[in-house]
């Protein structure tokens, strides 16, 4: 019996699992989905980003990819869709472009009253 112990994915190569991995994070996949389509074990997917952080934080900065992606296509589109423009600018510019409302209350004269005068007043003495 071997005592170098269970190959980490079954044996299949790292230099196959590893790109199916980047390619299903490049694609916010989660680490269920990127396992399934590296064809590999979540638990040896925990395993290895435990010894190797550098994958760990590698996976997850390709997980921002299609938000910046996404955020591209909103900048680009800014200079042809004015509606659009408008948009972004009330999202990222509340207090200026924002749609805000501002509402005044005065206070009544009942406001100022104690519980005991409010009581007084409502059941009388």
């Amino acid at each position: 019996m071997s005592t170098k112990g269970r190959k980490l994915w079954d044996g299949k190569s790292q230099d196959i699992v590893i790109p199916k991995l980047e390619a299903a994070f490049a694609v916010d996949a989660t680490v269920t989905e990127a396992c399934f389509y590296a064809d590999i074990s979540t638990s040896s997917y925990y395993r290895f980003v435990e010894k190797n952080s550098q994958f760990r934080d590698r996976f997850a900065q390709l997980r921002n990819k299609p938000v910046l992606l996404a955020r591209q296509t909103v900048v680009n589109a800014l200079k042809t869709d004015p509606h659009l423009a408008f948009r972004y600018l009330e999202k990222k510019r509340k207090l200026e472009f924002g749609k805000t409302v501002q509402i005044e209350r005065q206070t009544t004269e009942y406001e100022k009253l104690s519980d005991q005068q409010l009581h007084e007043l409502i059941f009388g003495k």
